[in-house]
């Protein structure tokens, strides 16, 4: 559905997928859901425990807007790779090992970090139940414009 998000080399790498949800003897269910990956920050809390809590600490009238205008997540987590290595860019891609300061000089850094160093990044993975349109893709002018409205104003 996007790979936008892989084009920049200082960016989380986020990917999004049209999936088909299958059971639990590998067979499709029919159900269309929405895979988005990505690489963020270690520190980051994950985007389906952010969800979650709003979910949570809705009263009855935020859970309706939460509803309307979030998507519902199906799962999420990090990613493991077949190793019982957690997918992460100090572990798995590095190996535990670091770059050494007389060599650091060779790797760039991000321009736009307050860090001197990369930031430690781990992949993760989260489904929803809803599948959207890019707005890369959409192809009024006018729709588009309705949603930037929307989103400044916060109109509903």
């Amino acid at each position: 559905m996007s790979s936008s998000g892989v084009e920049s080399l200082w960016g989380r790498g986020t990917r999004v997928f049209e999936a088909v949800e299958i059971d639990g003897n590998g067979e499709s269910n029919g159900r269309h859901v929405v895979l988005k990956d990505t690489w963020i920050e270690s520190d980051r809390m994950r985007e389906g425990n952010t969800l979650a809590l709003l979910h949570a600490e809705a009263n009855d009238e935020d859970r309706q807007l939460v509803e309307k205008f979030f998507l519902s997540t199906v799962c999420h987590g990090d990613v493991w790779t077949e190793f019982d290595l957690l997918d992460d860019t100090a572990n798995a891609l590095m190996r535990g090992l670091s770059i050494s300061p007389d060599h650091d000089s060779l790797f760039k850094r991000n321009p736009y970090s307050q860090s001197p160093e990369p930031p430690h990044k781990i992949h993760y993975r989260i489904v929803f139940k809803e599948k959207g349109i890019p707005l890369a893709r959409m192809k009024s002018l006018p729709d588009v414009m309705t949603i930037f409205i929307e989103i400044v104003s916060g109109a509903f």
